[in-house]
C-alpha cells in the first residue's frame, strides 16, 4: 500500500495536536488506578472521542491523509479475519496472565486484586464498543504507524504500543498484562496485513465483551 504523495511528513506540532488531548484527557486518571464504570464517565468518553476525533481527522485531512492512506479497503472477509484477531488476542491476553502469575507474582496479585465497580447502561456500552475502536485503533495504529513512526519499525512499538499504555495508566498493572501485549498484537497484524477494519472489529468485540461479563459477574450494574 502506498502511502498518498501529498500526505505531508509529520511534524512534531502535528504530533502534539494530534496525540496530545487524547494524553491530556486520560493524564488525570493516571495518579490514581482504577477501574469504575459509570454512565457519566462512559458519555464523558464518546463525547471527548468523537469530538476530538472529528478535528483530528478534519486537521489531518488538510494536511493530506486520506483512507487510502491507512488502510486497504474493507471486504466481506474482514468480518472472519476480525474473528481470528480476537481470538488470537485473548491468547496473547491469557499467555501475558500466566506469565505474570509465574514471574510476576507481586504484580500478578496486584491485578487480581483491583477493585472494579459502578454501573452502566447498555445503550452506553454498545455505543461505546463502536466509537471507541476507531478513535483509539485510528491513533495507535492508523496515525502512529503511517505517521511520526512512519518508516521507522522500532519507533512503531514506542508509539504504538507505548502510548496506548500509557494512557490506559489509570488500570495500573492491567495496562502491562493486558493492554500492551494485545496493542503489540495489533500492530502486528496490521503491520503485516495493512487492514484496520478487523482490527476495528475485534476491538468492540474486547470492549462489548469485557463489559458484558463484570455486568453478568455482578462486578458492575
Amino acid at each position: 500500500m502506498n502511502i498518498d504523495i501529498d500526505q505531508q511528513p509529520s511534524s512534531w506540532r502535528e504530533v502534539a495536536l494530534v496525540l496530545g488531548g487524547s494524553l491530556l484527557f486520560f493524564a488525570p486518571g493516571l495518579s490514581k488506578p482504577s477501574l469504575r464504570f459509570t454512565n457519566g464517565l462512559m458519555a464523558a468518553l464518546i463525547i471527548f472521542e468523537i469530538v476530538y476525533g472529528i478535528l483530528v481527522v478534519v486537521y489531518l485531512h488538510r494536511r493530506g491523509w486520506r483512507l487510502s492512506s491507512i488502510s486497504l479497503p474493507p471486504t466481506k472477509r474482514d468480518a472472519l479475519r476480525a474473528l481470528g484477531v480476537f481470538i488470537v488476542g485473548y491468547l496473547v491476553y491469557i499467555g501475558s496472565v500466566l506469565f505474570a502469575s509465574f514471574f510476576l507474582s507481586t504484580q500478578a496479585a496486584a491485578v487480581a486484586n483491583m477493585r472494579v465497580s459502578g454501573a452502566v447502561g447498555f445503550p452506553l456500552v454498545i455505543l461505546l464498543a463502536i466509537i471507541n475502536p476507531v478513535f483509539e485503533e485510528g491513533l495507535w495504529l492508523a496515525y502512529c504507524v503511517n505517521g511520526p513512526a512512519r518508516d521507522k519499525p522500532a519507533m512503531t512499538y514506542i508509539f504504538s504500543v507505548g502510548i496506548r499504555t500509557f494512557v490506559h495508566g489509570y488500570q495500573g498493572w492491567l495496562a502491562i498484562f493486558g493492554i500492551a501485549p494485545l496493542g503489540a498484537w495489533f500492530l502486528y497484524y496490521y503491520l503485516q496485513t495493512r487492514r484496520l477494519t478487523p482490527v476495528l472489529i475485534a476491538h468492540g468485540l474486547y470492549d462489548l465483551t469485557s463489559i458484558i461479563i463484570l455486568k453478568y459477574t455482578g462486578y458492575i450494574g
